[in-house]
């Protein structure tokens, strides 16, 4: 029997392996290494609430890693991870973690590195230019996606719409920029306008590379795209909501109250500046800054960066409580 609607996971922007002790940010190399530790407990915990929510499928628009900075058991553990489910995982990779011959979505690489290869219910879109998938027993649904290449492309890959596909619901996966909305810092790739989503043939495409969550809702209300934005939170000046998405889609697009956004972390990375300007002690600076984190609401797990302003005595060290 033909399908009519189907229930999805989406998220995207993982970026596991990211450098966590350069940048702005500049965690020490332990602390850094436990960061990224916790992505991969967040992401293990997205494909536990995909069984619990009895999802159909699980979508991943992109940067589920950053292929140039991969730790040696992470692929591995995306194997097993994604293995452990009967679930079909759908992934269009992103600039971060794109596709080539010569990168671990291949499983000719991913077999000479691991002695293993991609699980079966992995569908890896593995194209530079879209192309369809279609899914045992979802008789009814098509999917068209999109691989990233290995640098950045302005092409506007939407402006001429699909043709060829015929679907009681239509997905569409991929890795780019929605016009007028680049974040600051944020590369150009595969740039694309609300009305050439709206004019493509697909009930709903799902987004990645944007690391805050939004949605494109056309004029009768429906949502026919949206960012899941980041798994979790790893950047300073990105305020969130971060997590992953849930939804059904049905001919037409999502409609408003079917799709929800679950957290998978709460930590918050918070920008702040203290100033220090006349205080002579160690501990008067202290407790200018454990006043200005009850301020901000600080919980023991967030990361603050926190800015001096002024001055006080040479060779202080500044010592904060755990608590």
């Amino acid at each position: 029997m033909a399908i009519n609607s189907i229930k999805f996971l989406q998220l995207s922007d993982v970026h596991l392996d990211r450098p966590m002790f350069g940048g702005t940010l500049g965690l020490a190399t332990e602390k850094a290494e436990i960061l990224r530790q916790e992505l991969k407990a967040a992401l293990a915990k997205a494909i536990t609430l995909a069984v619990e929510e009895a999802v159909d499928i699980i979508l991943i628009a992109g940067d589920l890693f950053e292929e140039e900075n991969l730790v040696a058991d992470t692929i591995p553990f995306l194997h097993d991870l994604f293995r452990r489910v009967s679930i079909p995982v759908v992934i269009a990779p992103g600039n971060e973690d794109f596709y080539s011959a010569a990168s671990h979505y291949s499983n000719n690489i991913s077999f000479a590195r691991f002695g293993d290869v991609w699980p079966e219910n992995v569908h890896i879109f593995r194209k530079h230019e879209f192309s369809t998938l279609i899914l045992k027993d979802f008789d009814g649904l098509v999917i068209s996606g999109i691989a990233h290449a290995t640098e950045p492309s302005e092409q506007r890959l939407l402006t001429t719409k699909l043709t060829g596909t015929s679907a009681n619901v239509h997905i569409g996966i991929m890795h780019g920029s929605l016009d007028d909305n680049l974040p600051p810092g944020k590369i150009l790739t595969q740039p694309f306008s609300n009305q050439e989503v709206f004019k493509q043939p697909f009930d709903y495409l799902a987004l990645g590379h944007y690391h805050e969550s939004s949605s494109l809702i056309d004029e009768r209300g429906l949502i026919r795209a949206a960012y899941s934005g980041s798994l979790c939170p790893f950047e300073l000046d990105v305020k969130g909501p971060f997590g992953l998405q849930i939804g059904t889609v049905e001919k037409g697009g999502v409609r408003k109250g079917e799709l929800s956004h679950f957290q998978m972390d709460d930590r918050r990375i918070i920008g702040t500046h203290v100033d220090v300007t006349g205080l002579s002690r160690n501990y008067h600076v202290e407790n200018a800054i454990q006043k200005e984190f009850e301020v901000k609401q600080v919980k023991q797990n967030d990361i603050v960066l926190v800015e001096l302003t002024g001055s006080f005595p040479t060779g202080s060290r500044i010592q904060l409580s755990d608590a």
